[in-house]
């Protein structure tokens, strides 16, 4: 897909893009459409463009289904989405997210159904609108498949990538972003807060890592790494807690790497994959077992895996927890067994290693 430059426009009624014929184009099909359009549905519309200019295009309901095109076919790979809502006014008309920069990053929610899997809606974060914010780098759902959380860690609306999250639910007329958050720490240059995010079960709690943070107590060992617990109440999202590796505290540790939360939201694990607390070696790696009580938020012991014990083995790379928090799956990248090549990469669940 290719980027043409849209014009940020109030209504498709006064629409203008480089080609003439487009402008006259879009601006009939608002006239011809504007009574038939459902106030509040998200519709996608897909601009062809051939050089740098466009050529066609075409109008898509969140069924999927093709409601107007013109000077494209169905086919069409080379296009540029825009998402544009229908809302109420003088009657219905089509109003425009903010065109999207390069890397900027966007979602993608897909469903499956009868005939296969079907694009149903693309998300963008409000703020994640400039070049390089990679929103999306992490995403993570609730069970029912009506909440999400989507990390855009290169955000820089807080401090230059500094890092935001969005939390975006699920409803009648499609998905809507609900709230953004950010860490209270996560305020500096390249904290990457929402490099790693997960949720619970209900969608009523998450986790956001910010493997490049730092506490204020910590700012002689920078970039050693943070996770931020936010939950849900009837005030809206509030950070609960900030997290970090009661050895993950020396420079470049990347405590918040990896992210995983249970069912419950009352168990989580944050892989720090660079730190070395479990070796004499650079970099072979530790995840961190958190438990929620009375109290607050506990550290369980650590998680060292039993061959992670070279340099750069880099053990808690990527983390997962199951339902009720007592398996973790952990991947160390670069790991070998004592018979693999180099670097062939182990992944151990609990103590057992999967190769």
């Amino acid at each position: 897909r290719q980027t043409i430059g849209l014009s940020v426009v109030a209504t498709l009624s006064s629409a203008s893009f480089k080609s003439p014929a487009i402008t006259a184009g879009v601006q009939g099909m608002y006239k011809d459409m504007t009574a038939s359009l459902n106030a509040g549905t998200v519709y996608s519309l897909y601009m062809s463009a051939s050089g740098n200019s466009e050529v066609g295009f075409q109008l898509i309901d969140p069924n999927g289904n093709i409601i107007y095109t013109l000077g494209i076919g169905s086919g069409s790979t080379n296009a540029t989405l825009y998402t544009w809502t229908a809302v109420t006014g003088s009657g219905a008309t089509i109003r425009s997210n903010p065109s999207l920069s390069a890397s900027s990053g966007i979602v993608y929610m897909f469903e499956s159904g009868s005939t296969g899997w079907k694009e149903r809606q693309i998300l963008s974060g409000s703020f994640a609108i400039d070049q390089g914010d990679n929103f999306g780098q992490s995403v993570s759902f609730n069970s029912s498949g009506n909440r999400l959380i989507v990390g855009a860690h290169n955000d820089e609306t807080t401090g230059l990538s500094s890092g935001l999250a969005y939390i975006f639910v699920s409803g009648a007329s499609g998905w809507t972003q609900q709230s953004i958050l950010s860490g209270s720490l996560a305020t500096g240059s390249s904290d990457y807060f929402g490099y790693s995010v997960g949720m619970n079960s209900s969608g009523d709690r998450v986790i956001v890592g910010a493997y490049q943070d730092e506490r204020a107590s910590q700012l002689s060992s920078q970039n050693e790494g943070l996770a931020y617990i936010f939950v849900s109440g009837a005030s809206g999202w509030t950070q609960q807690s900030v997290l970090s590796g009661s050895l993950a505290v020396d420079t470049y540790d990347y405590f918040g790497q990896s992210v995983a939360i249970n069912s419950a939201g009352d168990r989580v694990i944050v892989g720090a994959y660079a730190d070395e607390s479990g070796s004499t070696a650079a970099s072979t790696g530790v995840a961190y077992v958190f438990v929620s009580g009375a109290t607050g938020w506990a550290q369980d012991p650590r998680i060292i895996g039993s061959l992670a014990k070279e340099s750069a083995d880099f053990f808690g790379s990527s983390v997962a927890m199951n339902a009720s928090g007592s398996r973790v799956f952990i991947a160390a990248y670069n790991d070998e067994s004592g018979s693999s090549p180099t670097s062939t990469g182990l992944v151990y669940v609990n103590s057992t290693i999967i190769s």
